[in-house]
């Protein structure tokens, strides 16, 4: 996997699940800094721009959770890099780096397991570290409907809705983004992790 840094690094963070992103197998490793997830973000965008990668404007990117992330992309070997940001209890951020070889044959769409899925989902990419889980998957249905959804399942298993799209069990929280995408599909990303003393903000 390609080797990247963060400012002021603390260490390694353990990655305890594998990925697979619309059945395409991913690489993953995370990075703890002590500056802020702005920071951190300001210099990952330099360095995916030194080491060549194109970077697609932000409104062609699905945003796959409410974490801040920045997605480039290797044309010559047609590889993609994306890294997650999420702000922690004690303030500092943990960045969490995806690599996906889109040269290599899909495999089996990945089962979500930290929270219900809508029918029919698909195109999913599941990842996850020590203390955040983040999936996304696509589905042939309105954003009304996703709403709908996960108010009604959450609580089934037993989640305390906070506000729209954010959910509380016990000392974690599930936060739901869905946005709309191309065929009458919609966007959905899930992240669950510790609840944090600061919230997290949508990427732009």
């Amino acid at each position: 996997m390609r080797a990247w840094t963060v400012p002021q690094p603390i260490g390694e963070v353990e990655v305890t699940d594998r990925v697979q992103a619309a059945g395409v197998p991913v690489a993953m490793h995370a990075l703890r800094s002590r500056a802020r997830w702005d920071v951190v973000l300001a210099d990952l965008r330099r360095q995916f721009l030194a080491a060549g990668l194109y970077l697609p404007p932000a409104r062609d990117v699905p945003q796959l959770s409410t974490a801040p992330q920045l997605t480039g992309f290797d044309p010559d070997t047609k590889t993609a890099y994306t890294v997650f940001l999420q702000k922690n209890k004690d303030r500092t951020t943990t960045a969490l780096f995806t690599e996906a070889s889109l040269a290599e044959p899909p495999r089996a769409e990945p089962a979500v397991t930290f929270a219900p899925v809508m029918p029919g989902a698909h195109a999913v990419l599941l990842s996850g570290t020590e203390g955040l889980k983040v999936a996304s998957y696509r589905v042939k249905a309105s954003l009304a409907e996703v709403t709908s959804f996960y108010d009604e399942a959450l609580p089934r298993v037993g989640f305390t809705r906070e506000g729209p799209g954010r959910f509380a069990l016990r000392d974690e929280v599930l936060q739901v983004t869905a946005r709309a995408a191309e065929s009458g599909e919609v966007s959905v990303g899930l992240m669950r992790g510790p609840s944090p003393s600061v919230p997290v903000s949508p990427a732009p």
